[in-house]
């Protein structure tokens, strides 16, 4: 069985054997091949991509070079041939056989209609960390970008869902393993003092809130937003907030970005939406972050926004 995990780290097994693959070129070729499953990628597009500053023979001998190395890889790791990837003249294509566990595609898998809690704790279990740490090309920071919207979305509703099920420790377990995930998501420490309040717990309801004023103070140097605080508030006067599960909305863009060439839209959350965009300036791809119009105006959400940026 084949297993590739890019979220958190970096490691691919075939049966249980750790693949042994120390060139780097070679990992970037896996990982672009990988985050392009099922696709035929064009070699002109990889070599171009992979070295930028080769001239295009030079660039086309290194990715045959990569791509050997990648097959040997497979190889000796599973002990004999292996079809996972495929290649012609032209393309280059990696496609998952049989019981495949990958990572990035569980979390980006579609979701077709309203999803069900089952079908969200998959999605989001894989996600334990940032696509690739210690990786800096500019189009896996443009990925790992993407990805993280697309998990902070869906890990948003399946709290969401949670809470409206009454279903309390499934909420502390998925809200604390969102906080130890960092950046200080008050969604999360929302959800918790809503389950604790629920549990009739109202001294874990104060914890928490004062972990999240500490950790959006260490982390971002900014105090809870108001809608956290107001909840906290409302909690220890007694009642017992269940939110409706909130509409997602698109940002519109109704007039050009200064600076930049919106291309396509990478993933949506409750705040906003993040492109991928051009920056003819610096002549590269870009992540764009663009919040909700009735977010623009609340001078307290804008602060906020600066500080994580």
């Amino acid at each position: 069985m084949l297993e590739v995990r890019l979220l958190g780290l970096f490691d691919i097994q075939v049966d249980g054997q750790k693949l042994d693959l120390t060139s780097h070129p070679a990992q970037l070729l896996v990982i672009n091949l990988v985050l392009h499953s099922g696709v035929q990628v064009r070699r002109d597009r990889l070599a171009g991509l992979l070295w930028p500053d080769s001239s295009e023979k030079q660039a086309r001998n290194n990715l045959r070079h990569a791509l050997w190395r990648l097959r040997k890889a497979f190889e000796e790791a599973a002990g004999t041939e292996v079809e996972t990837i495929e290649a012609d003249d032209e393309t280059i294509r990696f496609e998952p056989v049989g019981d495949s566990i990958v990572d990035v595609a569980l979390l980006d898998q579609k979701m077709l209609g309203k999803a069900s809690i089952e079908e969200l704790i998959e999605s989001v279990e894989v996600y334990i960390g940032d696509l690739l740490p210690g990786f800096y090309e500019d189009w896996i920071v443009l990925e790992r970008d993407r990805l993280r919207a697309v998990f902070e979305a869906r890990i948003g509703v399946l709290l969401e869902r949670l809470l409206i099920a009454g279903q309390w420790a499934e909420v502390l377990e998925w809200g604390e393993r969102w906080i130890a995930l960092g950046g200080a998501p008050e969604p999360a420490y929302r959800a918790l003092m809503i389950a604790q309040s629920h549990l009739n717990d109202l001294s874990s309801v104060a914890t928490i809130y004062q972990r999240c004023i500490t950790s959006l103070l260490h982390e971002l140097d900014i105090e809870p937003s108001e809608e956290t605080h107001d909840i906290y508030e409302r909690i220890m006067a007694g009642e017992k907030p269940v939110p409706a599960l909130a509409p997602r909305v698109q940002p519109v863009v109704e007039q050009p970005v200064r600076g930049y060439e919106l291309l396509e839209l990478l993933g949506s959350g409750h705040f906003g939406a993040v492109y991928r965009a051009h920056q003819p300036v610096v002549g590269r791809d870009v992540a764009v972050k663009i919040i909700l119009p009735h977010f623009a105006d609340d001078p307290d959400f804008i602060r906020r926004f600066a500080v994580e940026a």
